[in-house]
């Protein structure tokens, strides 16, 4: 079951803006990831971040490996009762690689890296 959010806007952090190493769709991808996480990670799944983003389930499947690739992402695979069959899968951001040059702004807004 996805979780409704409440915001008023988004907020992109400058070294996910300014990244010469991702496209425009990654940046806003990853921008939406760190808005879904939470102290456990973000649960979205493909068709919900494609539904929400206007993108097909496979295009944000190429975009979150080329996240993972970059570093930017790490992603957690929860099984079903110890089986191959996976239960859900957890986003992690990178906080270090997109918060680096961040840190008085993180103190602003009270999160910890």
């Amino acid at each position: 079951m996805e979780e409704k959010r409440q915001v008023k806007g988004i907020w992109i952090p400058i070294n996910i803006w300014e990244s010469e190493d991702l496209s425009m769709p990654e940046k806003i991808v990853l921008a939406e990831i760190d808005s879904f996480e939470k102290a456990q990670g973000c649960f979205a799944s493909n068709n919900f971040l494609g539904r929400f983003l206007k993108l097909t389930p496979g295009r944000i499947s190429q975009i979150i490996s080329r996240l993972r690739e970059l570093d930017y992402i790490s992603i957690e695979f929860i099984y079903h009762n110890n089986s191959k069959e996976i239960e859900k899968r957890v986003i992690k951001i990178n906080k270090r690689k997109i918060y680096e040059s961040n840190e008085e702004v993180l103190n602003l807004l009270g999160r910890g890296i």
